[in-house]
């Protein structure tokens, strides 16, 4: 299995959790710049190109598990 490191662990977690980089970099607290090296580097490590690719290489890789959304509608407050 490849390593990740923890910055792109978290940044790949981010990126299936569908957030934009400017997103990401807000969240991670880094610059723009920064968050597009460390994506560039998970794409090369992954042999992907692309955000859904690096979607599939996670969850074939055991890195990221799709949480099923619930399908049955909350009580609204009033």
């Amino acid at each position: 299995m490849t390593e990740l490191s923890i910055k792109e662990s978290k940044l790949l977690r981010l990126i299936c959790d569908d957030y934009n980089n400017s997103e990401i970099a807000e969240k991670m607290e880094y610059g723009l710049r920064y968050i597009e090296k460390i994506k560039t580097a998970l794409f090369k490590k992954t042999k992907t190109s692309s955000n859904i690719g690096l979607l599939k290489w996670a969850v074939l890789n055991g890195h990221y598990v799709i949480k099923r959304k619930s399908t049955t509608k909350r009580p609204t407050r009033k």
